[in-house]
């Protein structure tokens, strides 16, 4: 559902937009013009500003950075207000994108914006061989958008000041990580899950492996079939901690698992543990 109120009729425009999308692939990059013309509009920076006080309890926009505030969600689309911290100097880090998003820049202010390519998809994410690659610079003014492939781009972005975006992007994942990389070889560093939902369900398998509650099977073996392969992994952890003969049987089959890492990741652990039944006996 959406929110009663737009900043001026681009909104509405764009709301309805959302509502009319039939095929989500490259519809986003088709919406850049509008979500631009959004943004540079003269009541766009007040409404978000305003919609921010409104739902953090009176504290402003640039007093919240690294927020992402929704404001509407359709047809398999979110539409948010991000806002940003201000950093004169170039990030060590950069970010992968793991949705494909339009921003486009609200606050009167350049930012900078590097985009680098990953030459692997999501199965190869930290392949610590290959770094990203260099691909594109932009630099947003007010009213500016990009358009953001979630499967293979990654950003560096700063500016002297805070700074306020318009956010598009699919509800769908391209990537189920976000991956961080060091911005001047494009290496890899370290991993996170990509949304609040799939850190609660890794706390989850981790709960469930503490206490050993056996009623909590049917939900680990149903997580055994999770788009996500690192929350496949957590699923069988637990369950080899619930119960030993179930989770063997479940190791066996991700022995064959799409993702490369879960596959060898398998296999080690299931001859190791044969290993282990062999000397017991």
């Amino acid at each position: 559902m959406g929110i009663i109120m737009f900043p001026n009729e681009g909104m509405g425009r764009l709301q309805a937009a959302l509502n009319d999308t039939r095929n989500a692939e490259g519809e986003l990059l088709s919406l850049v013009p509008m979500i631009a013309e959004i943004a540079a509009g003269n009541s766009c920076a007040q409404f978000f500003a305003d919609y921010f006080y409104r739902h953090n309890k009176g504290q402003s926009a640039l007093d919240r950075v690294g927020n992402l505030l929704p404001i509407l969600d359709e047809n398999g689309y979110s539409v948010a207000l991000g806002v940003e911290a201000a950093g004169r100097t170039r990030p060590r880090e950069m970010c992968s994108v793991p949705q494909d998003c339009v921003i486009a820049l609200v606050s009167e202010c350049c930012v900078h914006l590097e985009v680098f390519r990953s030459p692997y998809g999501e199965q190869g994410e930290l392949e610590d061989s290959r770094a990203v690659e260099n691909g594109y610079t932009e630099v947003l003014k007010r009213g500016c958008a990009l358009f953001l492939d979630g499967k293979r781009d990654h950003i560096v972005a700063w500016s002297k000041r805070a700074y306020v975006t318009l956010v598009v992007s699919r509800q769908a994942f391209g990537r189920h990580l976000i991956t961080r990389h060091d911005s001047q070889t494009g290496q890899a560093i370290y991993a996170t899950a990509a949304s609040q939902h799939l850190s609660r369900l890794q706390h989850a398998c981790e709960y469930i492996a503490n206490f050993g509650d056996v009623k909590l099977i049917p939900v680990l073996q149903k997580l055994l079939r999770h788009p996500a392969h690192f929350i496949r992994w957590k699923a069988i952890e637990a369950l080899l901690n619930v119960d030993l003969d179930i989770g063997l049987r479940a190791l066996d089959a991700l022995r064959d698992d799409p993702h490369p890492h879960i596959m060898a990741a398998a296999n080690t652990a299931w001859t190791q543990l044969q290993q282990g039944n062999t000397a017991c006996r």
